[in-house]
């Protein structure tokens, strides 16, 4: 254990000429490092041990629910207009206008065959 120089706190240990303070950390960094590891336990606890929270499956499959209900809302409310919109589109002209779309603004991050360099990959089950 290294003692404490009588020169303003610093530390006898020497690193390549480097010395080093003896400095005590601010109680509010403290706080907040015992908080974070006070709420890392919790979560824990809550999603893992306890499995009390939703999965991500489950989360994804509620928000497919609400999709399915808000559709059917707007499909009864104006069904000529529904149809319009959520009819997909398989013409040519669609298809094209759609890839050149895909290659100009997303290709970048997704790849071109949308297997993900610096975004996520669109080709797997996830």
């Amino acid at each position: 254990m290294t003692k404490k120089d009588k020169r303003g706190g610093l530390l006898e240990h020497n690193y390549d000429g480097i010395r080093e303070l003896d400095n005590v950390l601010p109680p509010w960094w403290l706080y907040l490092f015992y908080f974070t590891i006070v709420i890392s336990v919790a979560y824990i606890l809550y999603y893992h041990v306890l499995d009390m929270g939703d999965s991500q499956a489950m989360e994804y499959q509620k928000e497919m629910e609400y999709a399915a209900s808000q559709k059917k809302a707007i499909e009864a409310a104006a069904p000529k207009e529904s149809a319009e919109m959520f009819n997909l589109l398989t013409d040519e002209a669609s298809m094209t206008s759609g890839k050149n779309v895909f290659a100009a603004n997303c290709a970048v991050c997704h790849a071109a065959d949308g297997g993900g360099t610096i975004g996520p990959n669109m080709t797997d089950k996830y």
